[in-house]
């Protein structure tokens, strides 16, 4: 079976066995399941990136972790947090040389080079970081906290003080603004 024949129906987060799983479907519609093994905990994040050569993984074990998609190999381990990393997201999944931000219970957010694991830039919350989402151009940040209540916008080529604050209120619904945020036209040349 080669990879063109195969076409990603899920990914799995918080896998309780301390494996990473994503599910594949040939086209038969037969399901296959590749197992990747090296977490110590449970992960809370996944995605294809590097026109889905690699998987990017974030964990309870405090780690980031990238998988040969392929055949399963780990290739890098990232330690940069100090608790939980609770969301991986990257900003291309079909450029080799993309960014990708991550977000953390010890109320931190990162920006990394995808292609060297190096940190680019790191902000700072009140309370813990449960989500976050990066520009297409990789410039801009968004991550929400739990602790404080707010969204933070950031413009990763200044210091790390947030661009804008916005207060969450109740019912309020983040993937949503999140996916909003990313379709907003031009919104990262605002910041220039």
């Amino acid at each position: 079976m080669n990879k063109q024949q195969l076409r990603l129906v899920s990914t799995c987060s918080n896998v309780s066995d301390k494996s990473e799983v994503s599910v594949l479907c040939d086209s038969s519609g037969e399901v296959r399941m590749k197992v990747f093994r090296g977490h110590f905990d449970a992960i809370n994040s996944c995605q294809f990136c590097n026109r889905d050569s690699l998987i990017l993984s974030a964990s309870n074990d405090k780690t980031i972790r990238f998988w040969e998609s392929d055949g399963g190999s780990q290739l890098q381990s990232l330690n940069l947090h100090t608790d939980i990393i609770s969301c991986c997201r990257v900003n291309s999944k079909t450029d080799p040389k993309f960014s990708f931000v991550t977000s953390s219970w010890d109320k931190s957010v990162a920006k990394w080079d995808g292609e060297t694991g190096q940190n680019l830039w790191r902000g700072f919350h009140d309370g813990i970081v449960t989500t976050c989402a990066i520009s297409s151009d990789a410039h801009v940040i968004v991550s929400a906290s739990d602790g404080d209540y707010v969204i933070k916008v950031w413009d990763t080529r200044t210091d790390e003080n947030a661009v804008h604050t916005i207060k969450i209120i109740q019912g309020f619904d983040l993937d949503t603004f999140l996916e909003e945020l990313d379709n907003f036209l031009g919104y990262s040349k605002l910041l220039n």
